[in-house]
C-alpha cells in the first residue's frame, strides 16, 4: 500500500520474469515481510497489532460482508505493515480509551486531537478534519448571519451545534445526514453542515452534488492512541506515522473512500469560525454528550 504504482508495477514485472524463468509462473508473488519495530512484550499478541475502532462510524469504519472495513482500517492496516506486524481489528463501539484501559487492544483510531479530557496516549493526527459547510453549488457565497441561510445538520453532531452557535437556532434544519443531502440535492435547503470527511464521503456515496464551500471551524485531527504507560508501542507507533504520512499514503485511502483528498488549504472559513480558538473552551462545556472531530456520529 505505501509503494507507488509505479514500483508496484515494476515488482510484479519482475516477480513475473522471474517465475516463468523457472516454470513457476502459477506461484503468486508475496513481498517479504518486514522486521517488527516494536518488541512483542510491548503487544497483547507477539507479531499482531490488534486496533480498536468504531465500526458504526462510516466511513471511518463499517461492516461489510462480514468484516470490517473503511479509512480507519486502511490506515491501521498500513501502520501496522510499516512495523512489521499482522494486523487485528476489533469492534470496541465508542468507548476507546476504555478498550485501552482494559487491554483489549494496543491502539484505538479516530481520537480528537482538540480533546484534553483523553487518558492515554494520543500520536499526531493521521487526518484532518472539522465541521465543514456543504452546497449544492461549488461558487456558492459563504452565508452570513443576516442572510438568514437554512443549514441542515444531523442534531446528534456537533455540527448542530456550530451551526446554532454561529447562524441561530432558527437557521438549522434538524435532519439525519442522508436527508440533509437529500434535501440538499432537491433544493430544499441552502446548505448542510457535516464533519467535513463524512460529508464527503455521504456525497460520494450517494453520487449527490454537493461540495465544501467553507470551513466553520478551525481544523483538528483524527489520531491513534496507546496505553499511556507503554512507551515502547508510542515510540515505534510515532515512527510509523510518520512515514506513513511521508510517503503520502493517506492520499490513495483518501481517494479510494472518498473519491478525491480534500484540500483545506483552498478553502475559505465562516466569519463565525475565525475566532473558534477563542470560543472552543465555550464549545467544549456547551456541547456534552455530541460529538467533536468524531462528529462522524450520525445517521445514514
Amino acid at each position: 500500500m505505501k509503494r507507488s504504482a509505479g514500483k508496484i508495477a515494476a515488482l510484479a514485472l519482475v516477480a513475473c520474469l522471474a517465475c516463468a524463468l523457472c516454470g513457476c509462473a502459477s506461484e503468486p508473488y508475496v513481498p517479504a515481510k518486514k522486521d517488527s519495530t516494536v518488541d512483542p512484550s510491548a503487544l497483547i499478541t507477539a507479531d499482531v497489532l490488534t486496533v480498536g475502532v468504531n465500526a458504526n462510524s462510516a466511513p471511518f469504519a463499517m461492516e461489510s460482508d462480514g468484516s470490517i472495513v473503511g479509512i480507519d482500517v486502511d490506515v491501521a492496516a498500513s501502520i501496522a505493515d510499516e512495523m512489521g506486524l499482522s494486523l487485528e481489528v476489533v469492534d470496541v463501539g465508542t468507548d476507546a480509551t476504555g478498550a485501552l484501559e482494559n487491554g483489549t487492544v494496543d491502539m484505538v483510531m479516530g481520537l480528537d486531537s482538540a480533546d484534553n479530557s483523553l487518558d492515554c496516549w494520543v500520536s499526531d493526527p493521521y487526518m484532518n478534519s472539522c465541521v465543514a459547510l456543504f452546497s449544492h453549488n461549488s461558487n456558492s457565497t459563504i452565508p452570513t448571519k443576516k442572510s438568514k441561510p437554512s443549514i441542515c445538520a444531523d442534531s446528534a453532531s456537533m455540527s448542530a451545534w456550530v451551526v446554532t452557535d454561529q447562524y441561530g437556532s432558527s437557521a438549522l434544519d434538524p435532519q439525519d445526514l442522508s436527508s440533509s443531502f437529500e434535501k440538499l440535492n432537491a433544493g430544499e435547503t441552502d446548505y448542510v453542515a457535516a464533519d467535513a470527511v463524512v460529508g464527503t464521503y455521504a456525497t460520494y456515496a450517494s453520487y449527490y452534488d454537493a461540495h465544501i464551500v467553507a470551513l466553520m471551524e478551525k481544523l483538528s485531527g483524527y489520531c491513534l492512541g496507546a496505553s499511556s504507560t507503554n512507551t515502547a508501542l508510542q515510540s515505534a507507533l510515532q515512527s510509523a506515522l510518520a512515514s506513513f504520512n511521508e510517503q503520502g499514503v493517506l492520499s490513495v485511502i483518501e481517494n479510494r473512500w472518498l473519491g478525491m483528498s480534500i484540500d483545506y488549504d483552498s478553502i475559505s472559513y465562516t466569519s463565525g469560525a475565525k475566532d473558534a480558538k477563542a470560543s472552543s473552551s465555550t464549545q467544549t462545556e456547551s456541547s456534552e454528550g455530541v460529538s467533536g472531530v468524531g462528529s462522524n456520529a450520525v445517521t445514514f
